[in-house]
């Protein structure tokens, strides 16, 4: 009978992290790659269509990378809620990460990268690191020590990042209003919740 893993990826019980990938140029997998090996005690999942991936990159994947390939949402939802940590990193300054977002619906402890703006957005919950071997496996172990305080902040982060997200779209409301936008405009801003 087919498995239904509508509700829970298979992962096997060792300290599991999902890497959010779509193997693009800004992000740091043989980096990744380099620092599992060196964490042979952890599994990764690597998300996405590895066929979009160079044969140098994948010639560098040790054991404990496991790549997912193409996940439906179903089974992307169940690996991200199952596994203890989400890492998604970018070498691009200036970039917000859809996967720093999902790890914090889902109250998962995240590992990013260490820019300015991923500092200040993804500020309770998570680990920031610099994009460098070294930095990929001192933010493992570190999120390995602190997952149970790690995972207390994330529906703190959650919460807050709703605020603000409230108090901004008010403050547009209220720019549209004073600016007697109207029409169009007026029924766009309504919409927002």
């Amino acid at each position: 009978s087919e498995m239904c893993i509508r509700d829970r990826y298979p992962l096997d019980g060792k300290f599991s992290v999902a890497v959010v990938s779509t193997y693009e140029v800004d992000e740091p997998l043989d980096v990744v790659f380099q620092a599992a090996e060196l964490l042979p005690d952890v599994d990764f999942y690597v998300t996405g269509d590895e066929r979009k991936a160079s044969a140098d990159l994948l010639a560098q994947k040790p054991d404990n990378c496991h790549l997912t390939g193409y996940l439906t949402y179903d089974e992307y939802v169940g690996l991200l809620r199952g596994v203890d940590a989400v890492m998604d990193l970018t070498t691009r300054d200036h970039t917000l990460l859809m996967g720093g977002y999902e790890a914090v619906s889902f109250g998962v402890p995240l590992i990013t990268s260490d820019w300015p703006v991923l500092r200040d957005y993804f500020s309770l919950g998570t680990v920031h690191v610099p994009n460098s071997v070294d930095g990929v496996y001192e933010g493992v172990r570190r999120t390995m020590r602190d997952e149970a305080l790690l995972r207390e902040e994330m529906p703190r982060l959650n919460e807050k990042l709703v605020r603000e997200y409230r108090t901004k779209v008010d403050r547009l409301r209220g720019m549209l209003k004073e600016n007697g936008a109207n029409g169009q405009m007026g029924k766009w801003a309504g919409g927002l919740r």
